[in-house]
């Protein structure tokens, strides 16, 4: 097993968590602004 076969899914699974959390962040300001459809807030 080499570095790069341990490096590649650690990366990806870093890569999906800060993914998640930009988008989480993103919508958070939305719906701050009062940017978002009603019914997104009703689910938060």
């Amino acid at each position: 097993m080499t570095w790069a076969e341990i490096a590649q899914p650690v990366l990806a699974g870093l890569a999906g968590m800060l993914g998640a959390y930009v988008a989480e962040s993103g919508l958070g300001t939305l719906r701050r602004r009062g940017l978002c459809p009603q019914r997104w807030n009703r689910d938060r």
